[in-house]
């Protein structure tokens, strides 16, 4: 799931079922392109600690983020940030992909 472009990712089965979840189930209100979009970010971001428990930054996020290991949860919020998502489009993005394959 990490690392994958939105051409990748339009092709991709599993993210039609995550689509389908956060459009139908939670009436998320981004388009197809920009949840897809949105939803790779939030792989890349958060993928190593929430799958592996590896709490080191991804390279490309540390001057940003301005530390070199974070939690899950910090993870999580940076990405929201970073998205400017509110707190509750933030949980049916997690939600829409939690309901398909437990992510943790």
């Amino acid at each position: 799931m990490k690392n994958l472009t939105i051409k990748e990712a339009l092709k991709d089965p599993e993210f039609a079922k995550f689509w389908k979840v956060f459009k139908h189930r939670y009436r998320g209100g981004h388009s197809r392109a920009l949840y897809y979009e949105t939803l790779i970010k939030f792989f890349n971001i958060t993928f190593d600690v929430y799958i592996f428990g590896l709490t080191e930054v991804p390279k490309k996020y540390v001057e940003d983020y301005g530390k070199k290991t974070w939690s899950s949860a910090e993870a999580y919020g940076y990405w929201r940030e970073k998205c400017k998502l509110t707190p509750e489009l933030a949980a049916k993005y997690f939600r829409s992909v939690d309901d398909v394959h437990s992510y943790s």
